[in-house]
Protein backbone atom coordinates (compact mmCIF):
# COMPACT_ATOMS: atom_id res chain seq x y z
CA UNK A 1 0.00 0.00 0.00
CA UNK A 2 1.16 3.51 -0.82
CA UNK A 3 -0.95 5.88 1.26
CA UNK A 4 -0.88 9.40 2.67
CA UNK A 5 2.24 10.62 0.87
CA UNK A 6 3.21 13.83 -0.90
CA UNK A 7 5.32 12.92 -3.88
CA UNK A 8 6.86 15.65 -6.06
CA UNK A 9 7.25 19.41 -5.83
CA UNK A 10 3.48 19.92 -5.25
CA UNK A 11 3.69 23.44 -6.72
CA UNK A 12 4.41 24.87 -10.15
CA UNK A 13 6.49 27.51 -8.33
CA UNK A 14 8.89 24.76 -7.19
CA UNK A 15 9.56 23.17 -10.57
CA UNK A 16 13.31 23.40 -9.99
CA UNK A 17 12.88 20.90 -7.16
CA UNK A 18 10.63 18.39 -8.87
CA UNK A 19 11.55 14.76 -9.32
CA UNK A 20 13.62 14.21 -12.48
CA UNK A 21 15.10 17.71 -12.64
CA UNK A 22 18.85 18.34 -12.79
CA UNK A 23 19.22 21.35 -10.49
CA UNK A 24 22.94 21.74 -11.26
CA UNK A 25 22.44 22.32 -14.95
CA UNK A 26 18.84 23.64 -14.74
CA UNK A 27 18.07 21.22 -17.54
CA UNK A 28 16.07 18.04 -17.73
CA UNK A 29 17.98 14.83 -17.17
CA UNK A 30 18.81 13.15 -20.43
CA UNK A 31 16.82 9.98 -21.13
CA UNK A 32 13.38 8.84 -20.10
CA UNK A 33 11.60 10.60 -17.27
CA UNK A 34 10.74 8.02 -14.67
CA UNK A 35 7.32 8.13 -13.02
CA UNK A 36 6.89 9.32 -9.47
CA UNK A 37 5.16 6.02 -8.59
CA UNK A 38 6.26 3.11 -10.76
CA UNK A 39 4.79 -0.40 -10.69
CA UNK A 40 6.30 -2.91 -13.13
CA UNK A 41 7.67 -6.42 -13.65
CA UNK A 42 4.75 -8.30 -12.15
CA UNK A 43 3.78 -6.00 -9.27
CA UNK A 44 0.29 -7.21 -8.39
CA UNK A 45 -2.60 -6.47 -6.03
CA UNK A 46 -1.19 -3.17 -4.79
CA UNK A 47 -3.16 -0.15 -3.60
CA UNK A 48 -2.07 3.40 -4.28
CA UNK A 49 -4.19 5.57 -2.02
CA UNK A 50 -7.39 4.38 -0.38
CA UNK A 51 -11.00 5.17 0.45
CA UNK A 52 -10.48 6.59 3.96
CA UNK A 53 -9.58 10.17 4.77
CA UNK A 54 -5.83 10.66 4.72
CA UNK A 55 -5.09 7.54 2.69
CA UNK A 56 -4.91 9.38 -0.62
CA UNK A 57 -1.61 10.62 -2.00
CA UNK A 58 -0.75 13.94 -3.61
CA UNK A 59 1.42 13.12 -6.62
CA UNK A 60 2.31 16.24 -8.52
CA UNK A 61 5.15 18.23 -10.05
CA UNK A 62 7.11 15.28 -11.39
CA UNK A 63 9.04 15.14 -14.65
CA UNK A 64 7.41 11.90 -15.79
CA UNK A 65 4.03 10.28 -15.19
CA UNK A 66 2.48 10.69 -11.81
CA UNK A 67 1.76 6.94 -11.64
CA UNK A 68 2.83 4.36 -14.21
CA UNK A 69 1.85 0.69 -14.35
CA UNK A 70 3.94 -1.19 -16.87
CA UNK A 71 4.75 -4.66 -18.25
CA UNK A 72 3.15 -8.08 -18.29
CA UNK A 73 1.71 -9.43 -15.04
CA UNK A 74 1.57 -6.01 -13.39
CA UNK A 75 -2.05 -6.82 -12.75
CA UNK A 76 -5.00 -6.13 -10.46
CA UNK A 77 -3.70 -2.91 -8.93
CA UNK A 78 -6.00 -0.25 -7.48
CA UNK A 79 -5.55 3.53 -7.55
CA UNK A 80 -7.98 5.43 -5.31
CA UNK A 81 -8.44 8.76 -3.57
CA UNK A 82 -5.39 10.58 -4.95
CA UNK A 83 -4.77 14.08 -6.23
CA UNK A 84 -2.54 13.79 -9.29
CA UNK A 85 -1.37 17.02 -10.92
CA UNK A 86 -2.79 19.40 -8.28
CA UNK A 87 -1.02 21.31 -5.53
CA UNK A 88 -1.61 20.75 -1.83
CA UNK A 89 -4.69 23.00 -1.79
CA UNK A 90 -6.34 20.97 -4.55
CA UNK A 91 -7.20 24.19 -6.36
CA UNK A 92 -4.23 24.82 -8.65
CA UNK A 93 -2.13 22.81 -11.05
CA UNK A 94 1.21 21.33 -10.03
CA UNK A 95 1.77 19.50 -13.25
CA UNK A 96 3.26 16.12 -13.80
CA UNK A 97 5.07 16.54 -17.08
CA UNK A 98 3.54 13.52 -18.71
CA UNK A 99 0.32 11.67 -17.80
CA UNK A 100 -1.38 11.66 -14.45
CA UNK A 101 -1.79 7.87 -14.65
CA UNK A 102 -0.30 5.76 -17.46
CA UNK A 103 -0.89 2.05 -18.06
CA UNK A 104 1.37 0.66 -20.78
CA UNK A 105 3.39 -2.40 -21.89
CA UNK A 106 7.12 -2.52 -21.18
CA UNK A 107 7.98 -3.55 -24.73
CA UNK A 108 5.89 -1.63 -27.28
CA UNK A 109 4.85 -3.93 -30.09
CA UNK A 110 5.41 -7.07 -28.05
CA UNK A 111 4.03 -8.23 -24.73
CA UNK A 112 0.69 -7.48 -23.15
CA UNK A 113 0.38 -4.62 -20.76
CA UNK A 114 -1.07 -4.63 -17.24
CA UNK A 115 -4.45 -6.28 -16.78
CA UNK A 116 -7.32 -5.58 -14.41
CA UNK A 117 -6.27 -2.13 -13.19
CA UNK A 118 -8.92 -0.24 -11.24
CA UNK A 119 -8.76 3.57 -11.21
CA UNK A 120 -11.29 4.85 -8.66
CA UNK A 121 -14.15 2.91 -7.11
CA UNK A 122 -17.82 3.29 -6.28
CA UNK A 123 -17.12 5.13 -3.02
CA UNK A 124 -17.05 8.93 -3.35
CA UNK A 125 -14.03 9.06 -1.03
CA UNK A 126 -12.10 6.88 -3.47
CA UNK A 127 -12.31 9.45 -6.23
CA UNK A 128 -9.06 10.38 -7.93
CA UNK A 129 -8.70 13.96 -9.09
CA UNK A 130 -6.48 13.97 -12.19
CA UNK A 131 -6.00 17.54 -13.35
CA UNK A 132 -3.31 19.94 -14.46
CA UNK A 133 -0.96 17.36 -16.00
CA UNK A 134 0.96 18.43 -19.08
CA UNK A 135 -0.18 15.48 -21.20
CA UNK A 136 -3.10 13.21 -20.33
CA UNK A 137 -5.16 12.75 -17.23
CA UNK A 138 -5.28 8.99 -17.85
CA UNK A 139 -3.36 7.17 -20.61
CA UNK A 140 -3.99 3.54 -21.55
CA UNK A 141 -1.48 2.41 -24.16
CA UNK A 142 -1.02 -0.84 -26.05
CA UNK A 143 -2.61 -4.22 -25.32
CA UNK A 144 -3.66 -3.62 -21.72
CA UNK A 145 -7.07 -5.08 -20.91
CA UNK A 146 -9.70 -5.19 -18.20
CA UNK A 147 -9.12 -1.69 -16.81
CA UNK A 148 -11.98 -0.06 -14.90
CA UNK A 149 -12.09 3.74 -14.65
CA UNK A 150 -14.92 5.03 -12.46
CA UNK A 151 -15.96 7.89 -10.24
CA UNK A 152 -13.01 10.19 -11.00
CA UNK A 153 -12.82 13.91 -11.60
CA UNK A 154 -10.57 14.73 -14.55
CA UNK A 155 -9.91 18.33 -15.62
CA UNK A 156 -11.37 20.14 -12.57
CA UNK A 157 -10.04 21.04 -9.15
CA UNK A 158 -10.67 18.98 -6.04
CA UNK A 159 -13.69 21.09 -5.07
CA UNK A 160 -15.21 21.22 -8.57
CA UNK A 161 -15.04 25.00 -8.48
CA UNK A 162 -12.73 25.61 -11.45
CA UNK A 163 -11.45 23.89 -14.55
CA UNK A 164 -7.83 22.74 -14.23
CA UNK A 165 -7.30 21.08 -17.57
CA UNK A 166 -4.74 18.52 -18.56
CA UNK A 167 -2.65 19.40 -21.60
CA UNK A 168 -4.11 16.86 -24.04
CA UNK A 169 -7.04 14.43 -23.98
CA UNK A 170 -8.37 13.99 -20.46
CA UNK A 171 -8.57 10.21 -21.07
CA UNK A 172 -6.68 8.68 -24.01
CA UNK A 173 -6.71 5.03 -25.14
CA UNK A 174 -4.46 4.09 -28.07
CA UNK A 175 -2.12 1.33 -29.34
CA UNK A 176 1.07 3.37 -29.07
CA UNK A 177 3.74 1.43 -30.97
CA UNK A 178 1.87 -1.86 -30.50
CA UNK A 179 -0.34 -3.49 -33.09
CA UNK A 180 -3.23 -3.70 -30.64
CA UNK A 181 -4.79 -1.06 -28.47
CA UNK A 182 -6.51 -1.40 -25.12
CA UNK A 183 -9.53 -3.70 -24.96
CA UNK A 184 -12.29 -4.75 -22.55
CA UNK A 185 -12.01 -1.46 -20.69
CA UNK A 186 -14.97 -0.02 -18.80
CA UNK A 187 -15.04 3.75 -18.42
CA UNK A 188 -17.70 4.70 -15.94
CA UNK A 189 -19.93 5.21 -14.28
CA UNK A 190 -19.68 8.61 -12.62
CA UNK A 191 -16.54 10.04 -14.15
CA UNK A 192 -16.61 13.81 -14.69
CA UNK A 193 -14.29 14.49 -17.62
CA UNK A 194 -13.46 17.89 -19.14
CA UNK A 195 -10.72 18.89 -21.57
CA UNK A 196 -10.17 22.60 -22.14
CA UNK A 197 -7.28 22.94 -24.60
CA UNK A 198 -7.09 25.18 -27.65
CA UNK A 199 -6.78 22.70 -30.54
CA UNK A 200 -7.01 22.24 -34.30
CA UNK A 201 -9.81 20.49 -36.17
CA UNK A 202 -7.33 18.23 -37.95
CA UNK A 203 -6.17 16.85 -34.60
CA UNK A 204 -8.90 17.69 -32.10
CA UNK A 205 -8.65 17.29 -28.34
CA UNK A 206 -11.54 15.72 -26.44
CA UNK A 207 -12.58 14.70 -22.96
CA UNK A 208 -12.26 11.05 -24.02
CA UNK A 209 -10.42 9.76 -27.08
CA UNK A 210 -10.53 6.14 -28.28
CA UNK A 211 -7.91 5.47 -30.94
CA UNK A 212 -7.39 2.01 -32.41
CA UNK A 213 -8.96 0.21 -29.45
CA UNK A 214 -11.90 -2.17 -29.26
CA UNK A 215 -14.50 -3.55 -26.88
CA UNK A 216 -14.49 -0.42 -24.75
CA UNK A 217 -17.63 0.31 -22.73
CA UNK A 218 -18.35 3.94 -21.88
CA UNK A 219 -21.29 4.23 -19.51
CA UNK A 220 -22.75 6.76 -17.10
CA UNK A 221 -20.18 9.58 -17.45
CA UNK A 222 -20.33 13.36 -17.70
CA UNK A 223 -18.28 14.47 -20.70
CA UNK A 224 -17.77 18.17 -21.42
CA UNK A 225 -19.19 19.90 -18.38
CA UNK A 226 -20.32 19.53 -14.82
CA UNK A 227 -23.90 18.27 -14.35
CA UNK A 228 -25.13 21.79 -13.60
CA UNK A 229 -23.25 23.20 -16.63
CA UNK A 230 -21.44 25.63 -14.35
CA UNK A 231 -18.05 24.44 -15.62
CA UNK A 232 -17.76 23.61 -19.32
CA UNK A 233 -15.08 23.32 -21.95
CA UNK A 234 -14.33 26.34 -24.11
CA UNK A 235 -12.68 24.46 -26.94
CA UNK A 236 -13.08 20.70 -27.11
CA UNK A 237 -15.40 17.80 -27.86
CA UNK A 238 -16.87 15.11 -25.67
CA UNK A 239 -15.80 11.81 -27.27
CA UNK A 240 -13.55 11.24 -30.30
CA UNK A 241 -13.12 7.82 -31.97
CA UNK A 242 -10.47 7.38 -34.67
CA UNK A 243 -7.78 5.17 -36.25
CA UNK A 244 -9.74 1.94 -36.29
CA UNK A 245 -11.59 2.21 -32.98
CA UNK A 246 -13.96 -0.71 -33.35
CA UNK A 247 -16.76 -2.61 -31.59
CA UNK A 248 -17.04 -0.09 -28.77
CA UNK A 249 -20.26 0.73 -26.92
CA UNK A 250 -21.07 4.29 -25.92
CA UNK A 251 -23.87 4.19 -23.42
CA UNK A 252 -26.17 3.97 -21.75
CA UNK A 253 -26.54 7.00 -19.50
CA UNK A 254 -23.65 9.19 -20.57
CA UNK A 255 -24.45 12.89 -20.48
CA UNK A 256 -22.36 14.52 -23.18
CA UNK A 257 -23.09 18.23 -23.06
CA UNK A 258 -21.83 21.76 -23.61
CA UNK A 259 -18.91 20.73 -25.83
CA UNK A 260 -17.60 23.19 -28.40
CA UNK A 261 -17.01 20.42 -30.92
CA UNK A 262 -19.34 17.47 -31.66
CA UNK A 263 -20.56 15.53 -28.67
CA UNK A 264 -19.53 12.24 -30.28
CA UNK A 265 -17.18 12.42 -33.26
CA UNK A 266 -16.03 9.42 -35.32
CA UNK A 267 -13.47 9.66 -38.11
CA UNK A 268 -12.19 7.26 -40.77
CA UNK A 269 -13.36 4.14 -42.62
CA UNK A 270 -11.57 1.80 -40.21
CA UNK A 271 -13.50 3.29 -37.30
CA UNK A 272 -16.62 1.14 -37.42
CA UNK A 273 -19.12 -1.02 -35.58
CA UNK A 274 -19.33 1.44 -32.72
CA UNK A 275 -22.68 1.39 -30.97
CA UNK A 276 -24.21 4.51 -29.42
CA UNK A 277 -27.18 3.88 -27.16
CA UNK A 278 -29.40 5.73 -24.69
CA UNK A 279 -27.25 8.75 -23.96
CA UNK A 280 -28.17 12.36 -23.31
CA UNK A 281 -26.58 14.58 -25.95
CA UNK A 282 -27.27 18.28 -25.63
CA UNK A 283 -25.85 21.73 -26.30
CA UNK A 284 -22.91 20.41 -28.33
CA UNK A 285 -21.68 22.60 -31.17
CA UNK A 286 -21.57 21.44 -34.80
CA UNK A 287 -23.41 18.16 -34.13
CA UNK A 288 -24.54 15.86 -31.37
CA UNK A 289 -23.09 12.90 -33.34
CA UNK A 290 -20.78 13.37 -36.33
CA UNK A 291 -19.64 10.54 -38.60
CA UNK A 292 -16.76 11.68 -40.81
CA UNK A 293 -14.74 10.15 -43.67
CA UNK A 294 -16.61 6.86 -43.80
CA UNK A 295 -16.84 6.17 -40.08
CA UNK A 296 -19.35 3.51 -38.97
CA UNK A 297 -19.73 2.38 -42.58
CA UNK A 298 -21.43 5.66 -43.49
CA UNK A 299 -24.75 4.42 -42.09
CA UNK A 300 -27.47 6.91 -42.89
CA UNK A 301 -29.63 8.29 -40.08
CA UNK A 302 -33.28 7.23 -40.14
CA UNK A 303 -35.98 9.46 -41.57
CA UNK A 304 -39.04 10.16 -39.43
CA UNK A 305 -41.91 10.53 -41.88
CA UNK A 306 -45.27 10.96 -40.15
CA UNK A 307 -47.21 10.40 -36.97
CA UNK A 308 -50.70 9.01 -36.46
CA UNK A 309 -52.70 7.16 -33.81
CA UNK A 310 -50.42 4.14 -34.23
CA UNK A 311 -47.30 6.18 -33.37
CA UNK A 312 -44.33 7.65 -35.19
CA UNK A 313 -43.37 6.10 -38.53
CA UNK A 314 -40.18 6.20 -40.55
CA UNK A 315 -37.68 4.47 -42.78
CA UNK A 316 -34.10 3.36 -42.06
CA UNK A 317 -31.46 0.79 -42.90
CA UNK A 318 -33.20 -2.62 -43.15
CA UNK A 319 -33.26 -4.59 -39.88
CA UNK A 320 -31.70 -1.69 -37.96
CA UNK A 321 -32.50 -1.01 -34.34
CA UNK A 322 -34.16 2.39 -34.04
CA UNK A 323 -33.76 4.45 -30.87
CA UNK A 324 -36.13 7.39 -30.53
CA UNK A 325 -35.23 10.53 -28.62
CA UNK A 326 -37.49 13.42 -27.74
CA UNK A 327 -37.32 16.84 -26.14
CA UNK A 328 -39.36 19.89 -25.31
CA UNK A 329 -36.42 21.91 -26.64
CA UNK A 330 -34.50 20.96 -29.76
CA UNK A 331 -31.12 20.74 -28.01
CA UNK A 332 -32.09 18.44 -25.12
CA UNK A 333 -33.27 15.06 -26.44
CA UNK A 334 -33.67 12.11 -24.08
CA UNK A 335 -34.37 8.46 -24.79
CA UNK A 336 -38.04 7.53 -25.36
CA UNK A 337 -38.04 3.99 -26.72
CA UNK A 338 -36.81 1.68 -29.45
CA UNK A 339 -38.00 -0.64 -32.19
CA UNK A 340 -36.56 -2.61 -35.12
CA UNK A 341 -37.02 -1.76 -38.79
CA UNK A 342 -38.33 -4.53 -41.01
CA UNK A 343 -36.50 -5.99 -44.00
CA UNK A 344 -37.64 -3.09 -46.17
CA UNK A 345 -36.51 -0.50 -43.61
CA UNK A 346 -40.01 0.55 -42.47
CA UNK A 347 -40.62 1.06 -38.76
CA UNK A 348 -43.16 2.48 -36.34
CA UNK A 349 -43.12 3.10 -32.61
CA UNK A 350 -45.98 3.89 -30.25
CA UNK A 351 -45.36 7.10 -28.32
CA UNK A 352 -46.12 6.89 -24.61
CA UNK A 353 -44.95 10.39 -23.63
CA UNK A 354 -45.28 13.80 -25.25
CA UNK A 355 -42.30 15.66 -26.65
CA UNK A 356 -42.18 18.64 -29.05
CA UNK A 357 -39.15 17.44 -31.01
CA UNK A 358 -38.27 13.90 -32.06
CA UNK A 359 -35.02 12.46 -33.39
CA UNK A 360 -33.75 8.92 -33.88
CA UNK A 361 -30.62 6.87 -34.46
CA UNK A 362 -30.31 3.63 -36.41
CA UNK A 363 -27.91 0.82 -35.51
CA UNK A 364 -27.40 -1.82 -38.18
CA UNK A 365 -26.97 -5.55 -37.38
CA UNK A 366 -23.16 -5.11 -37.39
CA UNK A 367 -23.32 -2.49 -34.63
CA UNK A 368 -22.80 0.71 -36.64
CA UNK A 369 -24.84 3.56 -35.16
CA UNK A 370 -25.84 6.54 -37.25
CA UNK A 371 -25.92 10.21 -36.43
CA UNK A 372 -29.21 11.62 -35.15
CA UNK A 373 -31.95 12.08 -37.72
CA UNK A 374 -33.31 15.44 -38.72
CA UNK A 375 -35.64 16.91 -36.12
CA UNK A 376 -39.28 15.88 -36.52
CA UNK A 377 -41.52 18.55 -35.03
CA UNK A 378 -44.50 16.97 -33.34
CA UNK A 379 -47.89 18.16 -34.52
CA UNK A 380 -50.16 19.48 -31.83
CA UNK A 381 -51.97 16.77 -29.93
CA UNK A 382 -55.63 17.66 -29.44
CA UNK A 383 -57.27 16.16 -26.38
CA UNK A 384 -60.79 16.35 -25.04
CA UNK A 385 -62.46 17.61 -28.23
CA UNK A 386 -66.14 17.97 -27.31
CA UNK A 387 -69.34 19.75 -28.28
CA UNK A 388 -72.82 20.45 -26.96
CA UNK A 389 -76.06 21.76 -28.41
CA UNK A 390 -76.99 24.95 -26.59
CA UNK A 391 -80.46 26.04 -25.51
CA UNK A 392 -80.43 28.96 -27.95
CA UNK A 393 -79.83 26.71 -30.95
CA UNK A 394 -76.06 27.21 -31.07
CA UNK A 395 -73.43 24.45 -30.98
CA UNK A 396 -70.59 25.03 -28.53
CA UNK A 397 -67.24 23.31 -29.26
CA UNK A 398 -64.24 23.07 -26.97
CA UNK A 399 -60.84 21.38 -27.09
CA UNK A 400 -57.46 21.34 -25.40
CA UNK A 401 -53.93 20.72 -26.58
CA UNK A 402 -51.61 18.48 -24.57
CA UNK A 403 -48.64 20.45 -25.89
CA UNK A 404 -48.31 23.13 -28.52
CA UNK A 405 -45.51 24.11 -30.84
CA UNK A 406 -45.06 25.23 -34.45
CA UNK A 407 -48.85 25.61 -34.77
CA UNK A 408 -50.59 28.05 -37.10
CA UNK A 409 -54.14 27.27 -36.00
CA UNK A 410 -57.32 25.20 -36.38
CA UNK A 411 -59.99 25.14 -39.07
CA UNK A 412 -63.32 24.04 -37.60
CA UNK A 413 -65.03 21.73 -40.08
CA UNK A 414 -68.70 20.62 -40.21
CA UNK A 415 -70.53 17.87 -42.09
CA UNK A 416 -74.13 16.71 -42.41
CA UNK A 417 -73.15 13.13 -43.32
CA UNK A 418 -69.62 12.66 -41.81
CA UNK A 419 -68.25 12.37 -45.37
CA UNK A 420 -68.35 15.79 -47.02
CA UNK A 421 -66.73 18.53 -44.93
CA UNK A 422 -66.72 22.30 -45.07
CA UNK A 423 -64.60 24.81 -43.14
CA UNK A 424 -66.76 26.93 -40.86
CA UNK A 425 -64.18 29.11 -39.11
CA UNK A 426 -60.49 29.53 -38.32
CA UNK A 427 -59.18 29.65 -34.75
CA UNK A 428 -55.61 30.95 -34.43
CA UNK A 429 -53.04 29.17 -32.26
CA UNK A 430 -52.11 30.80 -28.97
CA UNK A 431 -48.38 30.02 -29.15
CA UNK A 432 -45.63 27.78 -27.76
CA UNK A 433 -46.64 25.85 -24.66
CA UNK A 434 -45.51 22.58 -23.13
CA UNK A 435 -48.56 22.65 -20.88
CA UNK A 436 -51.22 22.99 -23.56
CA UNK A 437 -53.99 25.49 -24.26
CA UNK A 438 -57.79 25.57 -24.16
CA UNK A 439 -59.91 26.70 -27.13
CA UNK A 440 -63.62 27.40 -27.74
CA UNK A 441 -65.79 27.99 -30.80
CA UNK A 442 -69.55 28.63 -31.17
CA UNK A 443 -71.44 27.67 -34.33
CA UNK A 444 -74.31 30.19 -34.40
CA UNK A 445 -76.24 28.51 -37.23
CA UNK A 446 -75.86 24.75 -36.88
CA UNK A 447 -77.49 22.19 -39.10
CA UNK A 448 -80.82 20.79 -38.00
CA UNK A 449 -80.78 17.25 -36.68
CA UNK A 450 -77.45 15.42 -36.59
CA UNK A 451 -74.19 17.02 -37.67
CA UNK A 452 -70.50 16.17 -37.31
CA UNK A 453 -67.53 18.36 -36.39
CA UNK A 454 -63.75 17.95 -36.55
CA UNK A 455 -60.60 20.11 -36.49
CA UNK A 456 -58.15 20.55 -39.33
CA UNK A 457 -54.99 21.73 -37.58
CA UNK A 458 -52.24 23.37 -39.63
CA UNK A 459 -48.63 23.96 -38.59
CA UNK A 460 -46.37 26.80 -39.69
CA UNK A 461 -45.04 24.75 -42.61
CA UNK A 462 -48.55 24.05 -43.91
CA UNK A 463 -48.71 20.42 -42.77
CA UNK A 464 -52.21 19.33 -41.81
CA UNK A 465 -53.55 16.88 -39.24
CA UNK A 466 -57.19 15.96 -38.63
CA UNK A 467 -58.64 15.51 -35.18
CA UNK A 468 -61.17 12.92 -34.13
CA UNK A 469 -64.81 13.48 -35.18
CA UNK A 470 -67.68 14.26 -32.82
CA UNK A 471 -71.42 13.99 -33.50
CA UNK A 472 -73.91 16.59 -32.29
CA UNK A 473 -77.67 16.02 -32.25
CA UNK A 474 -79.21 19.42 -32.60
CA UNK A 475 -82.86 19.67 -31.44
CA UNK A 476 -84.58 22.29 -33.59
CA UNK A 477 -86.22 25.03 -31.48
CA UNK A 478 -89.99 25.40 -31.65
CA UNK A 479 -90.99 27.49 -34.66
CA UNK A 480 -94.79 26.93 -34.68
CA UNK A 481 -97.66 27.48 -32.32
CA UNK A 482 -100.62 25.32 -33.35
CA UNK A 483 -104.16 25.21 -32.02
CA UNK A 484 -106.55 22.23 -31.92
CA UNK A 485 -108.86 21.52 -34.88
CA UNK A 486 -112.28 23.14 -34.58
CA UNK A 487 -114.94 21.99 -34.61
CA UNK A 488 -114.11 18.41 -33.81
CA UNK A 489 -116.14 16.33 -34.62
CA UNK A 490 -117.34 18.21 -37.72
CA UNK A 491 -119.74 17.54 -40.63
CA UNK A 492 -119.08 20.37 -43.05
CA UNK A 493 -115.69 22.03 -42.48
CA UNK A 494 -112.85 21.79 -39.98
CA UNK A 495 -110.38 24.63 -39.43
CA UNK A 496 -106.88 24.55 -37.90
CA UNK A 497 -105.18 27.84 -36.96
CA UNK A 498 -101.40 28.10 -36.38
CA UNK A 499 -98.67 30.73 -36.05
CA UNK A 500 -95.21 30.45 -37.62
CA UNK A 501 -92.36 32.09 -35.68
CA UNK A 502 -90.16 31.99 -38.79
CA UNK A 503 -90.63 31.27 -42.47
CA UNK A 504 -90.83 27.52 -43.10
CA UNK A 505 -91.52 24.98 -45.78
CA UNK A 506 -94.34 22.73 -44.52
CA UNK A 507 -96.92 20.17 -45.56
CA UNK A 508 -100.46 19.55 -44.26
CA UNK A 509 -102.17 16.24 -45.11
CA UNK A 510 -105.29 14.37 -44.07
CA UNK A 511 -104.51 10.67 -43.49
CA UNK A 512 -106.74 7.67 -42.86
CA UNK A 513 -105.96 5.29 -40.03
CA UNK A 514 -103.90 3.17 -42.42
CA UNK A 515 -101.56 6.16 -42.95
CA UNK A 516 -102.68 6.72 -46.54
CA UNK A 517 -103.06 10.26 -47.85
CA UNK A 518 -106.72 11.27 -48.23
CA UNK A 519 -106.25 14.95 -48.99
CA UNK A 520 -103.18 17.24 -49.41
CA UNK A 521 -104.21 20.50 -47.75
CA UNK A 522 -100.99 22.51 -48.28
CA UNK A 523 -97.46 21.97 -49.57
CA UNK A 524 -95.17 25.00 -49.75
CA UNK A 525 -93.42 27.80 -47.88
CA UNK A 526 -95.19 30.23 -45.60
CA UNK A 527 -93.85 33.42 -44.10
CA UNK A 528 -93.82 34.03 -40.38
CA UNK A 529 -97.22 35.00 -39.01
CA UNK A 530 -100.73 33.63 -38.43
CA UNK A 531 -102.16 31.07 -40.86
CA UNK A 532 -105.08 28.63 -41.18
CA UNK A 533 -105.87 25.45 -43.08
CA UNK A 534 -109.31 23.85 -43.50
CA UNK A 535 -110.84 20.56 -44.70
CA UNK A 536 -114.36 20.06 -45.98
CA UNK A 537 -114.50 16.26 -45.96
CA UNK A 538 -113.56 15.76 -49.63
CA UNK A 539 -110.71 13.59 -50.93
CA UNK A 540 -108.19 14.36 -53.70
CA UNK A 541 -110.87 13.69 -56.36
CA UNK A 542 -113.29 16.01 -54.48
CA UNK A 543 -115.44 13.09 -53.46
CA UNK A 544 -117.04 12.99 -50.01
CA UNK A 545 -115.26 10.64 -47.66
CA UNK A 546 -116.95 8.19 -45.37
CA UNK A 547 -117.71 9.13 -41.80
CA UNK A 548 -114.98 8.09 -39.35
CA UNK A 549 -111.74 8.97 -37.67
CA UNK A 550 -108.99 10.74 -39.63
CA UNK A 551 -105.61 12.29 -38.88
CA UNK A 552 -104.43 15.75 -39.78
CA UNK A 553 -100.63 15.62 -40.20
CA UNK A 554 -98.17 18.55 -40.31
CA UNK A 555 -94.50 18.07 -41.27
CA UNK A 556 -91.89 20.83 -41.32
CA UNK A 557 -88.16 20.12 -41.53
CA UNK A 558 -87.58 17.50 -38.87
CA UNK A 559 -90.69 18.36 -36.82
CA UNK A 560 -94.05 16.62 -37.02
CA UNK A 561 -97.50 17.26 -35.55
CA UNK A 562 -100.48 14.86 -35.58
CA UNK A 563 -104.09 15.52 -34.51
CA UNK A 564 -107.06 13.14 -34.51
CA UNK A 565 -110.29 14.46 -36.08
CA UNK A 566 -113.75 12.90 -36.46
CA UNK A 567 -115.84 13.41 -39.61
CA UNK A 568 -119.57 12.77 -39.23
CA UNK A 569 -122.04 13.33 -42.09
Amino acid sequence: MIQGNRIGSLSNDQVDRCNGWDSASSEQNVGPHHPAVYLLNGSRHNEIGGILTGQGNIISGNMGDGICLQSTNTDSNRIMGNWIGLDCSGRKAAANWQAGIAVRPANPGGEDGPQGTCIGSEAATSRNCLSGNLEYGILLEGPCAGTNILNNWIGVDAEQKNIVTNGLHAIFLHPGLSEEGPSRVKIGPDNLVIADVDDQEANPISALCLSGCRDIEVVGNWLGSTPDSRLATRYNGGLFLKNGAMSNTIGPNNCIQNNKRPGIWMRGESTRQNRITRNILRHNKTAQILLEKGANSNIEPPVLTFIDRQGIHGVATPDAKIELYGANHEECPSYIGDTVADSSGQFSLILKINRFFLQATATDPKGNTSALSAVFIMPVEVINFNGTAGENGQVKLGWQTALENNLFGFYVQRSQDAESWQDQAFVAAKGLSQYGMTYHFIDPTPLEGKSWYRLRQVDLQGNETLSSTIEISQSTPEFIEISTPYPNPFNSEMRLAFTLLQAKYLTFKVLNLAGETVKLLFDGTLEAGQHEVSWNGLDEQNRPVASGVYLIHLTAANQSYMHKIVYSK
